[in-house]
């Protein structure tokens, strides 16, 4: 399925892995014309051509900067290695970097989804008792 994200074009092949390794060297023959403003991510049954500049840590860092988010603590979780920067990023800013699954690097590790909304739910309590 191909993907139009505006500035990103995203291939995903989950419906089709066999595929995959003649997707990925495809999409890179593409993205190579468009060096060194655009690369490509891979990710989970995905790869994407992208802008360089673009990524989940300059979004995070974005919000950061603007009401209501200044002074914030932030919290990211992901699940794939598109989440990556945005992990590093929510901990230079003192935040807290939420995987689900055991591959990936973060501060805390969930085991599904589930979870997730688990501990979702603990930050909706407390901000109930908070306030």
């Amino acid at each position: 399925m191909l993907e139009d994200k505006e500035q990103a074009l995203a291939v995903h092949y989950r419906a089709a892995p066999e595929f995959e390794w003649k997707l990925r060297r495809i999409v890179r023959q593409c993205a190579v014309p468009l060096a060194p403003e655009y690369h490509v991510l891979d990710g989970k049954c995905v790869v994407e051509i992208k802008p360089v500049a673009a990524s989940k840590g300059h979004a995070i860092r974005a919000f950061l900067g603007e009401p209501p988010f200044i002074g914030r603590v932030p919290v990211f979780v992901g699940d794939d290695l598109t989440d990556i920067d945005g992990f590093a990023c929510v901990e230079q800013a003192g935040g807290v970097s939420v995987a689900v699954g055991d591959q990936l690097p973060a501060m805390l590790h969930l085991g599904s989804p589930r979870e997730v909304h688990a501990l979702l739910g603990l930050f909706v309590v407390d901000a109930r008792y908070t306030q």
